[in-house]
Formats: C-alpha cells, sequence, structure tokens
C-alpha cells in the first residue's frame, strides 16, 4: 500500500540490527515424561476441552501436534512459555514452521503476553494458518509496546471452534529483536497535518524521533510545495538527539498541498535515511467535516452525531435470508434506510468499503451521514491500493467521513497510524473515525501521531444484567483528556446494543451508556449494533440467547429493529437535541460533590445551569451536590422525578442505570459570561480601555524563602502597603492605570494586599494563578498530576482566591533554560488546562525561545492555541529568528526588561519588532519588587521610569502615537482579555 508516509533506508543502515532471542527447546528436541515438549506449557480456559500434545517427526521436520479430541464451539488453549529478558522498545519479530489439517478456516494468534492467555500488557497479532495439510513458513513482527521487560510469554493460542479430528504442527519457532526505527516523523499540531484557514493559529509543528543506530547523525527537517524540489524552509535538528521538535510558520502560505520530509544524514552530507509526510493548507467548505475545539463540525456548525454501525447491503441480505426462513417479506435498502432514519439516527458506518452509486444516492436522500469503514478497502482485502480507491470519492459530499483503522491494540497501531495517514492525504476535508476498545492504547501514541480525529470508545465488556457501566465513563474520560493534550480531536461513545457473549443490554443500560459518554466529554454517540449471524444453531457458544428481541422472538439472527433498544432511538435523539447547547458550548459550574459510583455534570450553557447524573451499577446509588450559591429552582427533564434542594445542596436517589437531567437555576452571581473587552482585576472584571496605559509585567511584592518556609507571616502587610502605595500613585500620575502584578503563589502573592493598594492608588492590579519553578514549587507539585494542578488553580478562576475569593485574571507560570524538564512539561500542561477551562490567558516566565516554543508545543497538544501565551522575557533571547518562530505560532513577545540601563538596545528591538510583529508585542519594564526579609524591602525599582522616560523615546524615535496607544492600551486589552473557554 502506497501511504502519505514513506521510508527509505540506504548505505548500511539496512534494516537495523537483528538479534536472536534464546528460546528454550525452540526445536522441540526435548520431552517430559509425558511426551510433551520440555520447557512449554499448555493452559487452557472456560472448561474447553484439552487438545493432546505430543512432539513427532513430521515430514523430515521434528514439531510439536495439537490433535484436538471432539467438536467444541470455542477452544480457549494457549501454548507458552517464558521469555528472557527484553530489550527497550524493540520490534519482535517470530519465524516459525506449521502444517494445519483443520476442517475449515481456523484462528490463530502469536502473542508476547504479561501472563499467560494474552493478558494485559499483550502484543498479539492473529494468524490465518494455511489449512492444506502442507508444510508453511510463518512469519509474524509486533513492536513491543507497554510489554513487561521482564517475566513476559511468549505464546501460541487457539480460540476457535475446533472439530475432532483438527491438527496442528508447529516447529522451528525462532525470534528476533530489532530496534526501533531509524527515524520516525509525526505531526504534533495539528495531528492530522491539515490546516484550515480559519484555525486560531497557521503553523505545522512536529517531532522527528530517531533511533539508536541514528548516534552522530544530523537530522533535518524541510517543507516543500508539492511539485517543488527546492524547500521553502528547512530546521536542523542536531546530531543524535532522539526526539526533537520542529515547527514551519504557515500563515503566509499559499493553499495546498505541502511535504514535510525528514533526512538523517552523515557528517559529509550521504543521506542515510528519509521519512515525509503529506499537509495541507485549506479553505473549509460547506462540506468539510472536522474537528476544532474539541467539537465535530460539518461546514461551519459544531454537530451532535447519534449514529450506529453496519447499516449497509450486506445487512439487508443477512436480514432478508432469515426473513425468508420465516416467511416474512424482504426488506429492501430504501425501507433500512428510512428506519434508520425515523429512528433518529443521522450517522451510519457502511460495512465494509466504499458503498456502490446507489447507496450513496440513496443514503443522501434519507438524510444519512456515511462513514465508509477502511476495513474492505486496500491491498490487504484484495483491492487496489488504499489511496487509489479513495481518491474518487475524497471530496464526495455523500460521504461525511472514514472509518479508520478499527481497534487499534498496541501491534496494529502502527497500521491504524498509517491508514489515518493514507486517508488524511488524498481525503483533507474528510474526518477520520475508528475506535478503541482499550483506550489507554492511544497514550502509547505519545502525541506524536494520530489515528483518527474522532476517537470512539467502545467498551464492549460489559454484557450482563448486572454489569458495572461505570468503566464507559472511565474509558471516555481518559480518551477525553488526551484529546485535551493532543490537539484538534474529539470523543465519541460506542454504547453496546446487541447480544455477543451475554443478553442484550437492556434500555436503562443502553441510555445509561449515552449519558456516560456525555457527562465525561463526548460528542458523539454510536450505539454499536450488528446483524449477527451465528452459524446453524442461533447464539450456540457465545452464551447469547434472542430473549431480548422482543418484536420477533423467533429470529435466529439478532437484528437491532426487533429489539426493545430500537424504540430508544427517537426517545434518545429528542434528549441529545435538547442538550445540544450543553453538550457543544457547556461551561463548568463550581460545585463540589458527595457522589461515590454516580457520575455527573454540572454545567452551564447558553447561561443555564444543568445538574446530569448516572448510575453506572446495578444497585442504587446516592449523590449529593452543593453550588457556590442558592438553588433557586431545580427542574427535571426527560422523565426525571422531582428533586428537592435546600440552600446551595441537592441530593439525588438513582435507581439501577437511572438517569437524571435537572435544569438549575441558580442565584445571578454564579452564572458568569466572559467578554473578550474585559479584564479580571482584583476588584472584579473592568474594560482594561478605559483604565489608561497598561504594563503586563511588574511586581508589588516577591519572597523567594522558599515554598517549604513561605507565609503570611513573613511580613507586615500594612509596612508593604506603605512603601509601595506611592510607587503606584506614581504610575497612575503617568498615566498608566492597569498593571499586571506577576508574582505567584509561593513567592509572595498577596491578592488580599493587592486590592488594599488598587483602591488607595487608583491603579486596577491583576493578580494570578499557577506557579513559578523549583525550587519555590510546594512538595506535591512533583507528585500530583497535571490535572490534579490544573484543578486547584481552576478553582481559583471559578470561585476565587482566599477568604476574599479574589478572581485572578491570568495565569502565571515558569520554566528554566533548555529543554522542559518533566515538571516544567506538566506545570505547562496544567496552565494549558486551565486556560481550556477558563479562558484565562498563560503568561510564562521563559528567557530561552526553544523552551518557549516547545511550551507552544505543549499548549497544541492540548488544542490551546498558542495567542493564550504570553513569552514573558522574550527580550532575554538573542536569536531574533526564535521571535519570528513564536509570533508566527500566534504567541505573544514581551519584552519586559526595559530599564534604564539597557533603554537603547530595547529601544532598537521594540523598532524592529513593530515593523513585524506590532500586533503581538507587549512592552514593560519587570519593576517594583518589594524584596520580603530586607529592611524596608530592599531597593524598590520605580514603577513610572518607562512611561515617563522610555514612552518619550519611542516617539522621538519616529514610533506613531497609534503604535505607542497599541504597545500600552490594545495589545494588552486584547493579550489577557477574557475568552470564553475551549471546554473542560
Amino acid at each position: 500500500m502506497r501511504l502519505a508516509a514513506t521510508l527509505l533506508m540506504l548505505g548500511t543502515m539496512g534494516a537495523g540490527w537483528t538479534e536472536a532471542l534464546p528460546l528454550t527447546n525452540s526445536d522441540f528436541a526435548q520431552v517430559d515424561a509425558s511426551g510433551a515438549p520440555d520447557g512449554w506449557t499448555l493452559s487452557t480456559w472456560y472448561d474447553c476441552p484439552v487438545p493432546r500434545v505430543s512432539v513427532t517427526e513430521d515430514g523430515g521436520q521434528r514439531a510439536v501436534c495439537f490433535s484436538f479430541p471432539q467438536d467444541a464451539p470455542v477452544y480457549t488453549v494457549s501454548f507458552h512459555q517464558t521469555l528472557p529478558d527484553l530489550p527497550e522498545r524493540p520490534t519482535a519479530r517470530i519465524r516459525f514452521r506449521y502444517r494445519a489439517t483443520f476442517a475449515g478456516a481456523r484462528k490463530l494468534s502469536v502473542a508476547i503476553s504479561g501472563a499467560p492467555g494474552c493478558n494485559l500488557p499483550c502484543n498479539r497479532v492473529w494468524y490465518t494458518a494455511t489449512a492444506d495439510g502442507q508444510w508453511h513458513d510463518g512469519e509474524v513482527a509486533m513492536p513491543l509496546r507497554r510489554v513487561n521487560r521482564q517475566g513476559s510469554v511468549l505464546e501460541f493460542t487457539f480460540n476457535d471452534a475446533f472439530a475432532a479430528g483438527d491438527r496442528f504442527y508447529l516447529a522451528a519457532v525462532r525470534m528476533e529483536v530489532e530496534p526501533p526505527p531509524a527515524l520516525t516523523l509525526g505531526f504534533t499540531s495539528p495531528a492530522s497535518g491539515v490546516l484550515f484557514t480559519d484555525a486560531p493559529w497557521q503553523a505545522l509543528a512536529g517531532t522527528v524521533c530517531t533511533g539508536p543506530q541514528a548516534r552522530d547523525l544530523r537530522a533535518r527537517v524541510s517543507l516543500f510545495a508539492e511539485g517543488r524540489k527546492r524547500p521553502l524552509a528547512t530546521r536542523d535538528l542536531g546530531v543524535g538527539e532522539q526526539s526533537a521538535s520542529w515547527t514551519f510558520g504557515m500563515g503566509a502560505r499559499a493553499l495546498g498541498r505541502y511535504r514535510v520530509v525528514a533526512t538523517l544524514t552523515t557528517r559529509d552530507g550521504a543521506v542515510v535515511a528519509a521519512q515525509e509526510l503529506t499537509a495541507w493548507r485549506l479553505k473549509p467548505r460547506p462540506d468539510t467535516t472536522r474537528v476544532v475545539g474539541g467539537l465535530v463540525y460539518h461546514g461551519d456548525q459544531p454537530v451532535v452525531l447519534l449514529g450506529t454501525y453496519h447499516v449497509c447491503d450486506n445487512a439487508v441480505l443477512a436480514v432478508n435470508r432469515e426473513n425468508e426462513r420465516l416467511g416474512l417479506p424482504p426488506l429492501d435498502r430504501d425501507a433500512m434506510l428510512a428506519g434508520v432514519s425515523a429512528a433518529g439516527l443521522d450517522s451510519a458506518f457502511f460495512s465494509w468499503g466504499i458503498p456502490s452509486e446507489d447507496y450513496l444516492d440513496a443514503a443522501a436522500r434519507h438524510g444519512h451521514r456515511t462513514i465508509p469503514e477502511c476495513a474492505g478497502i486496500g491491498r490487504e482485502w484484495g483491492g487496489a491500493p488504499l489511496e487509489e480507491q479513495v481518491a474518487p470519492y475524497a471530496d464526495d459530499p455523500r460521504i461525511f467521513a472514514w472509518g479508520g483503522w478499527d481497534e487499534p491494540t498496541e501491534t496494529t497501531l502502527d497500521r491504524a497510524v498509517e491508514v489515518y495517514r493514507g486517508l488524511k492525504s488524498v481525503s483533507p476535508h474528510k474526518l477520520v473515525v475508528n475506535t478503541f476498545h482499550q483506550p489507554d492504547v492511544m497514550d502509547l501514541l505519545e502525541g506524536q501521531a494520530m489515528t483518527a480525529d474522532l476517537i470512539l470508545v467502545d467498551v464492549y465488556d460489559i454484557r450482563r444484567p448486572d454489569s458495572d457501566l461505570s468503566r464507559v465513563g472511565h474509558a471516555v474520560a481518559h480518551a477525553a483528556a488526551y484529546a485535551r493534550r493532543h490537539g484538534d480531536l474529539a470523543v465519541g461513545v460506542t454504547p453496546q446494543a446487541f447480544i455477543y457473549f451475554g443478553p442484550e443490554p437492556t434500555p436503562a443500560q443502553l441510555r445509561a451508556q449515552i449519558y456516560l459518554g456525555m457527562v465525561n466529554g463526548a460528542t458523539a454517540f454510536f450505539p454499536y449494533a450488528y446483524v449477527e449471524d451465528y452459524g446453524e444453531q442461533p447464539f450456540a457458544g457465545h452464551g447469547g440467547n434472542p430473549d431480548g428481541m422482543s418484536g420477533n422472538p423467533k429470529r435466529q439472527r439478532w437484528w437491532l429493529p426487533d429489539s426493545d433498544l430500537w424504540r430508544e432511538m427517537p426517545r434518545l435523539r429528542r434528549e441529545l437535541d435538547r442538550l445540544a447547547p450543553l453538550i457543544l458550548r457547556r461551561e463548568p459550574l463550581s460545585v463540589t460533590a458527595e457522589t461515590g459510583a454516580v457520575q455527573y455534570l454540572v454545567a452551564q450553557a447558553e447561561g443555564q445551569g444543568y445538574l446530569v447524573a448516572v448510575n453506572p451499577q446495578a444497585t442504587p446509588n446516592a449523590a449529593t451536590f452543593a453550588f457556590a450559591s442558592a438553588v433557586r429552582r431545580l427542574r427535571p427533564l426527560f422523565g426525571t422525578p422531582p428533586a428537592t434542594s435546600r440552600g446551595t445542596g441537592v441530593s439525588l436517589s438513582l435507581g439501577p442505570y437511572e438517569v437524571q437531567v435537572y435544569r438549575v437555576d441558580l442565584e445571578p452571581t454564579t452564572v458568569r459570561r466572559s467578554k473578550m473587552a474585559q479584564v479580571m482585576t482584583v476588584n472584579g472584571p473592568m474594560d482594561p480601555r478605559v483604565a489608561g496605559w497598561a504594563l503586563t509585567h511588574e511586581h508589588v511584592l516577591v519572597d523567594f524563602i522558599g515554598a517549604d518556609r513561605i507565609g503570611p507571616g513573613r511580613y507586615d502587610p500594612d509596612e508593604v502597603f506603605a512603601v509601595m502605595l506611592p510607587y503606584l500613585r506614581a504610575l497612575k500620575a503617568a498615566g498608566v492605570g492597569l498593571l499586571f502584578e506577576c508574582t505567584p503563589e509561593y513567592i509572595g502573592r498577596d491578592p488580599a494586599l493587592l486590592r488594599r493598594l488598587s483602591e488607595a492608588s487608583g491603579v486596577a492590579l491583576v493578580t494570578n494563578t499557577g506557579w513559578y519553578k523549583d525550587p519555590f514549587l510546594p512538595a506535591w507539585a512533583h507528585s500530583a498530576t497535571a490535572e490534579e494542578i490544573a484543578a486547584r488553580w481552576i478553582g481559583e478562576a471559578r470561585d476565587g482566591i482566599g477568604p476574599e475569593q479574589i478572581q485572578p485574571g491570568f495565569i502565571k507560570i515558569a520554566a528554566n533554560e533548555g529543554d522542559l524538564s518533566d515538571i516544567q512539561r506538566k506545570i505547562t500542561t496544567a496552565a494549558g488546562l486551565t486556560s481550556r477551562a477558563t479562558g484565562l490567558t498563560i503568561a510564562s516566565h521563559t528567557t530561552q525561545g526553544r523552551t518557549a516554543l516547545q511550551q507552544v508545543d505543549v499548549l497544541a497538544e492540548l488544542g490551546v492555541p498558542a495567542s493564550r501565551l504570553v513569552w514573558v522575557h522574550a527580550d532575554a533571547e538573542p536569536d531574533l529568528e526564535l521571535h519570528a518562530r513564536m509570533a508566527q505560532r500566534g504567541a505573544w513577545l514581551s519584552y519586559d526588561g526595559i530599564r534604564e540601563g539597557n533603554a537603547a538596545e530595547r529601544l532598537a528591538l521594540v523598532r524592529a519588532a513593530l515593523e513585524r510583529w506590532p500586533e503581538q508585542l507587549l512592552i514593560s519594564q519587570d519593576a517594583g519588587w518589594y524584596h520580603v526579609g530586607e529592611p524596608g524591602g530592599g531597593d524598590v525599582a520605580r514603577l513610572d521610569w518607562l512611561p515617563r522616560e522610555f514612552v518619550p523615546m519611542l516617539r522621538q524615535a519616529g514610533v506613531s502615537e497609534a503604535s505607542v496607544q497599541q504597545l500600552l492600551i490594545e495589545n494588552p486589552a486584547r493579550a489577557f482579555g477574557l475568552r470564553e473557554p475551549l471546554g473542560p
């Protein structure tokens, strides 16, 4: 299959070194007392019959023979041995010889597992053995991800319905390990490689990872326009870097297709390896489907999808086979599609391959959003290459999206990424959708690649009358957190709605699954239905039964429209439509809750508060909620029983799998809507333009004693007030009415003091949430997750700081020089999550440009545009090319070290920047600094020097009055103006 990504290996690199891994008795030369191969173990599960195992000479091969003694609907058998210690991040290549004498097709898998039985962590490849009775060479290769480096097992497993007399012979098992690829190129922002002209940032970013073979080689990334041989831009990534980031500004680039090429070269310039990806810069169209800010868009409108699977011509054929047996009238395509539409479903996966023209026309007539599944498309399914088959339909308005590689595992993840890249390379205007049965598998992508734009979470091991559905919500929440961290991705849920390994879910279980997805961040809902054919004996071996098919219990083939679940679909559609504002535009409300197993969402949309609670269990549960202010009224929706509130509290009792939905009317102060024209000062929101000039980086008070020793008793607030008030009054007299105080928590932040000073001086002061850097971080910062840190900051933003409940107006963080450390990456991630949830701008004390670019990459992975980042102390970076790269990404450049001693140098810098980035430039002086612990606060720097001395220098140097006002009024207002949240 020809894909967008191509790999060239030249010279002595080859495919990299391989190393044989010694296995125990891999030729089966030794046997134990029973005649079975020594060093190998046979295990069976689920009371299945035990095959006979013996070692034999067969056709000149010494082999182990598995003889299946009787017919059985399912054999579950593992033949395994414990492996020696494994190297880090290898690819395993397992070779063997086999001979199979089966009555029909049977499934064999080869796996490296944490324990026998394909137990996690498990890397498995299904292998279809040729059952012609001849000897064949078998081979599987699998990248080992998350595998236990010690104690893992190599196993051959049988999991199928075998017949009496079936035999399988296995011989000459060999295993080799290979290093990771010499070169891996990936996109991080946007993960799709497709930039639309209305996106908030216009830069293409990614990573290059190199394996151990690449030591002492040079890595370079180049951007090419389609059809051009000369690069538009290049980035040299140094020698021996195992992982490096790169960025290309795209805001001024022409529309069209681009190539990003990474190369590894020797010191004398010889190319050793190369990899290429396709990128696009496009203008969105009315039929474009994509993800923006975590939401699925069709054209310029966000949509809530309610769809299903396997709506296709094959379904019609399967149903009609059953209808003929039962003497029922046949079903035709139009009747099927009309029924699906009448049920309220607007989207459907077509199984498998590309639909016929007649099907596409019929689906369009019935208002369907068709999603062809890639299974069935491509050479591996006996057809033309994937891109060749997709290309004629790349811009077909009848196709809403493409279905990517279904349920990628550790082993198939690379293939899923290839399919995604292949689809995007020829159909960039269309979404790619795929499902994850194990959402944590996506963590293995590490933000360096993607398999879909819309990730559907498919939790299907819940088919029991007493199933605990909690895992559905937890899995969606995990995927939603990943999506927030890694760019423009959306998350949906695939509730189970068919019989398989158990009875059909109940209508209550189906509805609970939908709502568990919603409260945890899903915006698309695809109940999974399948026209299952169980063979001559319906449901045999699957533990299923037809009891749920109340419409026609005589059926031997399960068919969703015969089910009670089908009658739930229109109701779910009506509820999702009514809750669409909450799903698409929700803003979390402040609440404390004690919920136990109950999962919930408390949020507002369009000024209206909502409470949604879901009991995921088969037993009753209760939940209590305490809002920030009194609940005026609690109005139940969708048949929810009435509930009472007392003051700020609400108590709920939920039956098995019950969903309760309420509209909540709160005191007006609880529901706050942000406005772009305002900044949040210590005295509340205000229009920054009425304050006069603004300085965006100053300090009133600092205390560098350390996070473990700092405390309010270390200084006298009255003394600080008396010392600093004259400086602020002088600043006000110089024309500055707004000051951003950049001292974060644990180095002296005192919002109550700032409020006193603001009221006395007339200068509006803005405080912050966030932290500085080591050693000024609390001890728990190192053990906490980014989400836990963000929760603290989000709480301060919404509920205020301290007993005075003073709200911060921005997020302050910091980074040391050099590459981001783990703790700094975590702090940056926490800041991004906080900005997403609150709309606050991030101001980061970062003195080196490469560090700042890495922070932009982290934020981009979260879907936070660089326009929400102020690069504090940008004027300390001498490399103006790095300034340009940050500006191209959309970040604010803060030249805030302007002082009397460097005035001439900074004047030249500001003038140069005004010519290139006038709308992204901030100026300030980093003055003030009452130092706790020094008599009288030490040497406090005057705050009015910049407006009184530097501004006249700007005017004398020819800077226009309009530019001065832009620097000191318009730009600060836009940089720190409150924005709508991007999402949770």
